[in-house]
C-alpha cells in the first residue's frame, strides 16, 4: 500500500511539477520532508514497475510518458510466446520513445524477467493440481527451448504522427545474424553472463536477456528466490485475499502476483515454509475448489524461468533517439501442440522528486 501511495503521488507531481512554479505554503504548520528523505536516500527515490506478461494492450507508468517505453517491452516479451516454433527465428519491434523526463528519471533498470508456460485454454492438463504439488507432474514445459537472446539498440524513425508499432518476424536468420548471434552466447570461465559495456552513456545497443538450455543453471535465478507456484483460477483478486488473510498461510509469502487467470505465488525463503505451505494448501482444496481454483503446481527450472538480466543502465540508451529498436532471437526443437507463455517483467528506476 506504501508503494501504491508512492507511485500515485509519484505521478501527480511529475505531471503537474511544471506549473506556474508558485508554493503553497501553511503557516504554522509541521515541517514537511521531502519524498525522497520519506521514502529514499534523502536525494532520490526508487520505485520499482511491475508489467505483467497477459493480455494487455497498454501498460501505465508511474512516470510520465514512460508507459509506452515499458509496453514495448512488454509487447515483446508477450509475443516471443507466438514467435516460437521449430527452428532458428528472429522477432523485432520498432517502439517510439516520447521525451524523456531527465530532470526526475535519472535511471532505468530491468530488474526481473520471470516467464511461465502454460498450456492453451483448450489445451488438457493430464494431472490434476494436488497430483503435481505432491509428484511434480506436467505436460508441458520449456524442453523444446534451445537459445533465446534481446537485444534493445536505439533507432530513428523519421515520421512518428502515424507510427504504429508492427512485430516482424522472420522464419530464416541469415548467415551474419547467426554469427553475431552464437558470440552472444560464448563466455570464459569467470566471465560474466553479460558483456561488459564499457560506457553505457555512448551505448547504441545492449543484450538485455540471454538463455541457453545447455548451460540453464548458469542463466537462471530460480534458486534466488523461495518456492514459486502457479494457480489457475476463475476468482484471481478472491484467491489472492483467501490467501493473504489466512489465519495459517497469511506470513508465508513474499509476493503474489496476477497475471490474468494466474497467480504467482512466492513464497518466503524457507523450507519449513514451502513444506507448511503444502500441507494447508493440501486440506484447503474444497475452499479452493469453490473458489474456481483448476490447478496448483510448483515451479521448476522446466515449467518457470527466472531470468538472470544484466546490471546496467538503460536510461541514456533510451534516450538517445526517437525510437529504440526490439530484437528476439530464439531457437527451438518441436514446440508444444498448444500453450501459452505468461510472467512478468519489473524495472527499477531512480527518480528525483521535485518536493
Amino acid at each position: 500500500m506504501t508503494k501504491l501511495i508512492l507511485f500515485t503521488t509519484l505521478a501527480l507531481l511529475l505531471f503537474s511539477a511544471c506549473g506556474s512554479g508558485e508554493k503553497s505554503v501553511i503557516k504554522g504548520g509541521p515541517k514537511s520532508q521531502s519524498l525522497a528523505t520519506e521514502y529514499g536516500d534523502g536525494v532520490f527515490i526508487y520505485p520499482e514497475a511491475f508489467i505483467p506478461l497477459t493480455e494487455i494492450d497498454e501498460v501505465a507508468s508511474e512516470v510520465p510518458d514512460l508507459g509506452v517505453v515499458l509496453s514495448g517491452f512488454a509487447r515483446t516479451f508477450m509475443n516471443i510466446g507466438v514467435g516460437l516454433g521449430a527452428g532458428k527465428k528472429t522477432m523485432s519491434l520498432v517502439q517510439p520513445i516520447p521525451e524523456i523526463p531527465r530532470n526526475y528519471l535519472k535511471d532505468i533498470h530491468l530488474k526481473r524477467v520471470f516467464f511461465y508456460i502454460e498450456p492453451h485454454t483448450q489445451g488438457v492438463r493430464r494431472f490434476d493440481w494436488l497430483t503435481r504439488i505432491f509428484k511434480g507432474k506436467g505436460d508441458v514445459n520449456f524442453d523444446f527451448l534451445s537459445k533465446m537472446a534481446i537485444m534493445i539498440r536505439t533507432h530513428h524513425i523519421g515520421n512518428r504522427q502515424n507510427w504504429r508499432p508492427i512485430f516482424n518476424l522472420e522464419e530464416k536468420v541469415d548467415k551474419q545474424t547467426q554469427k553475431k548471434l552464437q558470440g552472444y552466447f560464448k563466455t570464459n570461465p569467470g566471465e560474466s553472463l553479460y558483456p561488459r559495456v564499457p560506457n553505457p552513456k555512448k551505448a547504441r545497443e545492449m543484450l538485455i536477456l540471454k538463455y541457453d538450455k545447455k548451460h540453464a543453471s548458469d542463466y537462471l535465478r530460480n534458486q534466488d528466490y523461495g518456492d514459486i507456484f502457479i494457480a489457475t483460477t476463475t476468482s484471481p483478486v478472491e484467491t489472492k485475499n483467501f490467501l493473504l488473510d489466512h489465519p495459517e498461510m497469511g506470513q508465508f509469502f513474499e509476493h503474489i502476483f496476477i497475471l490474468n487467470k494466474t497467480l504467482m505465488i512466492e513464497l518466503k525463503k524457507d523450507p519449513v515454509v514451502s513444506e507448511s505451505f503444502n500441507v494447508v494448501i493440501s486440506r484447503e482444496r474444497e475452499n479452493l475448489d469453490s473458489l474456481g481454483v483448476t490447478f496448483i503446481e510448483q515451479c521448476t527450472p522446466k515449467t518457470c524461468l527466472d531470468l538472470k538480466v544484466p546490471e546496467v543502465s538503460l536510461i541514456d540508451l533510451i534516450s538517445t533517439d526517437n525510437a529504440v529498436k526490439l530484437d528476439a532471437f530464439m531457437e527451438a526443437n518441436e514446440v508444444p501442440e498448444t500453450f501459452r507463455l505468461k510472467g512478468f517483467i519489473e524495472f527499477k528506476m531512480k527518480v528525483k522528486t521535485p518536493i
